[in-house]
């Protein structure tokens, strides 16, 4: 994927919180280990145009990218009491700051709409998550990955992963699949992101300890693991779950389940900026 005339994520910001009511039904899936959070909108290049698309009420989220933002009560806001708290590190590169690019291409915001302090990505990768706040309860997350901004082989590795992801997801959105070739590329994609945790993670690989281990360390956020991904035992280790999973991701995640062609080929809605009043920039 490609950036044209758009504002990256600056340096200093350190997190982002992400707001959804629908949290709970989705963080603890087992896919979601593996493709994080994703939008349904995956376009080749991200410019301007898609920026403008993005901010609009469309309720039908066919031109929605994923919305972050630096103020964590905006974010408690959106998500009426639940949110993911997000370190930005890994994937900075593929992060656009909503407000400086509307700035840069000389438009600006209604006031209802500059508070939101609003950032987007095509994917939030799960290893970036810090925590998970439902309805006041806090849980950290154990599978994420600290990475220090100094650290440019991981970042690079992740790059190649993270680009690799969203030619998985953009294929599926996008295109009729043949279901072998997914199954291969899928399990290919989870051991390079299982191997990106052995060689960039702590002594502490959540990957290489037992569902039963983890339970131990990380009751909370297990229990509601084990809960919304119906595992019942306890035994075998989390990589080997993962990969024992992984050829039916898609098929188990339920942003992704029921794609098929009358999906892929349906005609997008919009508006434009300019008739939706909640959206309309204007120009300094």
């Amino acid at each position: 994927m490609r950036f044209s005339n758009v504002a990256g994520i600056p340096s200093a910001i350190e997190s982002l919180y992400r707001g959804d009511n629908n949290l709970a039904g989705i963080i603890f899936l087992l896919p979601t280990l593996i493709t994080g959070v994703f939008c349904q909108n995956f376009p080749e290049v991200v410019d301007m145009e898609q920026v403008r698309l993005h901010k609009l009420t469309n309720l039908s989220n066919d031109f929605h990218m994923v919305s972050m933002s630096e103020d964590p009560q905006i974010a408690l806001d959106w998500g009426k009491g639940c949110f993911i708290t997000i370190d930005p590190v890994l994937f900075s590169d593929y992060i656009v700051d909503v407000h400086a690019t509307f700035r840069k291409n000389q438009l600006n915001f209604p006031d209802r709409m500059e508070q939101e302090r609003e950032h987007i990505a095509l994917v939030v990768p799960f290893c970036s998550i810090k925590k998970i706040t439902i309805h006041n309860k806090e849980l950290a997350n154990p599978f994420y990955l600290s990475i220090p901004q100094d650290n440019h082989e991981a970042r690079m590795e992740f790059n190649t992963l993270y680009s690799e992801l969203i030619s998985l997801l953009r294929k599926k959105y996008t295109q009729e699949v043949d279901g072998e070739e997914e199954k291969v590329t899928l399990r290919a994609y989870a051991i390079r992101y299982l191997d990106f945790y052995s060689k960039f993670g702590s002594c502490n690989n959540p990957f290489n300890k037992s569902l039963a281990q983890l339970v131990e360390l990380y009751p909370e956020f297990m229990s509601n693991f084990l809960q919304s991904s119906h595992l019942s035992s306890k035994t075998g280790l989390m990589k080997d779950i993962v990969l024992n999973s992984s050829e039916n991701l898609f098929k188990e995640h339920p942003y992704t389940q029921s794609i098929d062609a009358s999906y892929i080929f349906r005609v997008k809605e919009s508006t434009t900026c300019y008739e939706d009043d909640w959206a309309k920039p204007v120009y300094d």
